[in-house]
């Protein structure tokens, strides 16, 4: 009997924290796509909501990257300290991480710009001459 309330209890607070994570995450997490998925979405991308999704989707991963990098900043900063010991040393190490992060933010940062215009200058109507 007392497993039973033990397993019942389980499933009452495992259900509760994932009904509260899905609202919380719901809100401010976008969706991932898969590889194939965001493929699709790109080359058949046509109405504003499209657009919309792909700078909402690469705005996310240029946030994710950002944060990133900023943790790899930090930890190139405290290997900085130490004498490097053989090569690669750590701090080439956490170096060439942080550019990464930083570099792979700016491309992300960079197609959300253009599909945050695509989704602007398809809303517009167009004039014609």
């Amino acid at each position: 009997m007392k497993v039973i309330l033990f397993v019942a209890s389980l499933c009452l607070i495992g259900s509760a924290a994932t009904a509260q994570s899905a609202s919380t995450t719901a809100t401010s997490v976008p969706v991932h796509y898969t590889h194939s998925e965001l493929t699709s979405l790109i080359k058949n991308a046509k109405t504003p909501a499209d657009y919309s999704a792909l700078r909402d989707y690469y705005g996310h991963v240029a946030e994710l990257d950002r944060a990133k990098a900023a943790q790899e900043k930090q930890e190139w900063d405290l290997r900085k300290a130490d004498p490097p010991r053989k090569f690669p040393s750590p701090v080439d190490s956490a170096r060439n991480l942080y550019d990464s992060y930083v570099y792979e933010a700016n491309a992300a940062a960079a197609k959300a710009d253009h599909y945050g215009q695509l989704a602007k200058s398809s809303t517009t109507p167009e004039v014609r001459n």
